[in-house]
């Protein structure tokens, strides 16, 4: 039943992205011939993402919004000449020596399912030689805004091996053709998305595109490389911290033209490499540095980009462990019982008292001693409101699912549908630092939460919190009872 809404739904937004797309598609030229087009080749992902140029969606369980400027500065953009009698390009003159573009980037998750986002480039300040009708620009230039959405069809990109995504994007023509900061034309975009947790520390992720766009050419004296329909591939990897606070790691990406006279030839193919981090600072404030190297290039792929990600992208994240009562309304004090009439015991012969001074008539007894209390235990499991409807366990340092743990989850999946409100609680053993096993056991009660989100839980319902250091008994070193995570209704 749920399977099926959800392919309704697929089909139901695949539809009107392909009459979008399809409208693109009729009102495009099919010849070359146009003049101008968007030099910049950099299409940054949404605020938040791990990467800059591969896509990894976040939705409602990472986040909620985001927005940010993303700053490249691109060196030897563009070059003119002419071509020599075997055909190659031969350069004369830098005509873009520089360039620096600001995109201004926002975005939203409505629900666990759906993204949309948004990006504005702005061409802020370019360098080089006026010369074959192209000049550098004077004054900042908008470009065509983009619109996009995304959509996840299976898995969790920050939880689960593998998950996948489908989206587009449109660019709307913002008249700046003649700045070479826009198309002339609507542009559009599909998308494909696979990633995961390669391992509990390594995110990855392959993207696939096909662009829609109209053959255009910025002049014939220009450094080759025409504006065309484009293939797309890129991937990347990444390193995560255990706060997923910090990421770093290589991206590759290519393209292709598939339509015009650099169909699939050297000529109209471009690969960059992309060495980027990101940090999440004070869990709200996205502050990422990366540097671009043209490896492959044509016209808009520059030798060298420095980029810049500064965004305001606050991650939800459980609130820190609070002592769990039974009832935090009423405090319950030690009462004192009053002491019943001691009825002396008949004796086999008369027992002389031992200095004691005999009891006077009508003296009150006397008070029964009071037996120690024994102290809590500090190893022992915070007392629960309720029992587990399932505990699952994780291996040393990791907050993935395996196999064993999704059976579980799913065994209890329809009592937890039931439920008006269900706790994540996630716990580790006592191996490393309390700030990271702090996250380490949020980590795992957000895979936990994601996993019962996707089994249609509604995740208002949900509260995940991550506990830290609760061990169940006192054994030392790494115990697979305490890498767990509780589900209590």
């Amino acid at each position: 039943m749920c399977v099926n809404r959800s392919v309704k739904r697929l089909r139901t937004a695949g539809a009107r992205l392909a009459g979008v797309l399809g409208l693109w598609a009729l009102t495009a030229p099919q010849t070359a011939g146009a003049q101008g087009h968007q030099l910049e080749r950099h299409e940054p992902t949404p605020a938040g993402e791990s990467f800059f140029g591969v896509s990894t969606p976040w939705y409602d369980e990472t986040r909620r919004a985001a927005a940010g400027l993303t700053f490249d500065y691109g060196r030897d953009v563009l070059a003119g000449g002419g071509f020599d009698a075997e055909g190659r390009f031969v350069r004369s003159v830098n005509l873009i020596s520089s360039q620096l573009v600001g995109h201004l980037d926002v975005a939203f998750a409505l629900g666990s399912r759906l993204q949309l986002s948004g990006t504005l480039p702005v061409t802020l300040a370019e360098t080089g030689t006026a010369r074959f009708g192209i000049a550098p620009v004077t004054r900042p230039a908008a470009g065509d805004p983009r619109l996009g959405v995304m959509v996840r069809v299976l898995g969790r990109s920050d939880v689960d091996r593998a998950s996948l995504h489908l989206g587009a994007s449109m660019w709307l023509p913002a008249g700046a053709q003649e700045e070479h900061a826009g198309d002339r034309r609507i542009r559009g975009q599909l998308r494909a998305v696979v990633s995961g947790m390669l391992a509990p520390r390594f995110l990855w992720s392959a993207n696939a595109a096909y662009s829609l766009r109209e053959t255009a050419a910025l002049s014939s004296a220009a450094e080759p490389g025409t504006a065309s329909d484009e293939a797309l591939l890129s991937a990347g990897l990444a390193y995560v911290s255990a706060s997923r606070r910090f990421n770093a790691g290589p991206e590759l990406i290519s393209s292709s033209a598939t339509r015009g006279p650099r169909a699939w030839s050297r000529e109209g193919t471009n690969l960059s490499l992309i060495l980027g981090a990101s940090y999440l600072v004070g869990g709200a404030f996205q502050l990422g540095p990366a540097l671009g190297v043209g490896l492959v290039r044509s016209a808009g792929e520059p030798q060298v980009r420095p980029m810049l990600r500064l965004a305001w992208a606050p991650r939800d994240e459980p609130a820190r462990d609070r002592p769990v009562t039974r009832n935090p309304r009423v405090n319950i004090q030690p009462v004192q019982l009053a002491a019943a009439p001691v009825q002396p015991a008949p004796l086999a012969a008369p027992v002389e008292p031992a200095e004691e001074p005999s009891p006077q008539v009508g003296s009150a007894a006397p008070e029964p001693i009071a037996e120690p209390v024994p102290a809590p235990d500090a190893c022992a499991a915070p007392r629960l409101e309720g029992e587990p409807l399932a505990t699952v366990h994780f291996a040393l340092g990791s907050a993935v699912l395996d196999a064993q743990a999704e059976q579980t989850l799913q065994a209890m999946t329809a009592a937890a549908s039931e439920a008006r409100r269900i706790r994540v609680l996630g716990f580790t053993d006592a191996v490393g630092t309390e700030p990271a096993n702090q996250a380490l056991s949020a980590a795992r009660a957000a895979a936990v939460k994601a996993y019962l989100v996707s089994r249609n839980v509604p995740a208002a319902r949900v509260l995940a919190r991550g506990l830290g250091v609760r061990r169940p008994g006192c054994a030392a070193g790494p115990s697979d009872q305490d890498r767990r995570v509780e589900v209590i209704p």
